[in-house]
């Protein structure tokens, strides 16, 4: 056992011998470290607002396919169903299908604005 706790004691000197130019290169190696895990974290934030674009790009279409009749289906049994909107009166559901597809280059617009820095967004919480 007292092998042992001399071996560890010995060891902090032999670090204080180490080579010159090794402290150096430990702080220009953390330096590199520390760019790459923020260029990681700068793409993951990009890649978390491409990916939320594309999807709110899709429920914009979705709703917007949604108001127009969809072709009938035939389930396996052999019934055809066909789906009509809720609103019986054509012009209201044209108005609204108007007003989408009308409203779809200002909310495409507004899903391209690139993504805030996070630390942007925690000072304004």
């Amino acid at each position: 056992m007292l092998f042992r706790s001399v071996a560890l004691y010995e060891r902090p000197q032999q670090a204080a011998q180490a080579p010159a130019g090794w402290r150096e290169q430990h702080d220009r190696d953390s330096a590199e470290l520390r760019n790459l895990c923020q260029a990681r974290d700068v793409a993951r934030q990009q890649r978390d607002h491409a990916r939320a674009c594309y999807d709110s790009a899709v429920k914009l279409l979705t709703g917007i396919h949604a108001l127009l009749y969809p072709a009938p289906i035939t389930v396996p049994d052999g019934r055809t169903m066909v789906f009509r909107p809720n609103d019986p009166d054509p012009h209201a559901v044209l108005q609204e299908l108007s007003d989408r597809i009308r409203a779809l280059p200002d909310a495409l617009a507004a899903l391209s604005q690139p993504p805030q820095p996070q630390s942007a967004q925690e000072d304004a919480a």
